[in-house]
């Protein structure tokens, strides 16, 4: 799962953990994680910390000391990437229910009468939409229609 993190985030990630390491001792024990979640706003105690620590041991390269070494941050970090939702996916799917996607397909008509009462817009739908010619896009062709140049 590593390798599918892109620098960028390999880098938050990194910089991430050296922030919470506070004494630079390669690992994160209890109290800098319970520390470093706190100060980021978290209301955690201890004990969700120790559950916490025990299942980021639990990735592939764990090594079960009660201290979490960079690697195994980085497996759970993207451990937990895998897991969610990503953001732009998400916002995808946000705005495609918001705009009245309903069963996984938006009528061109709903899309049409939304983009008219909620933002002014006037525009020939069909001539940018549904290019499987259904009637009606699925959320792939509304992500396609939001990447298309206009």
């Amino acid at each position: 799962l590593v390798s599918k993190l892109s620098d960028g985030q390999l880098a938050h990630c990194k910089a991430v953990f050296f922030d919470i390491d506070r004494d630079g001792s390669g690992s994160i024990d209890e109290d800098e994680l319970l520390h470093g979640l706190r100060s980021l706003g978290h209301a955690i105690q201890k004990q969700d910390v120790k559950q916490m620590i025990a299942s980021i041991e639990e990735c592939p390269s764990g090594n079960g000391d009660g201290r979490v070494d960079l690697r195994e941050f980085l497996h759970w970090y993207a451990r937990l990437r895998s897991e969610q939702p990503d953001s732009a996916q998400k916002r995808l799917r946000e705005t495609f229910d918001l705009l009245g996607g309903a069963n996984g397909k938006l009528s061109k008509e709903a899309l049409q009468r939304k983009l008219e009462e909620h933002f002014g817009i006037c525009l020939d739908v069909d001539e940018l939409l549904d290019r499987r010619h259904t009637g009606d896009l699925d959320l792939e062709e509304f992500g396609m229609l939001l990447q298309t140049p206009v």
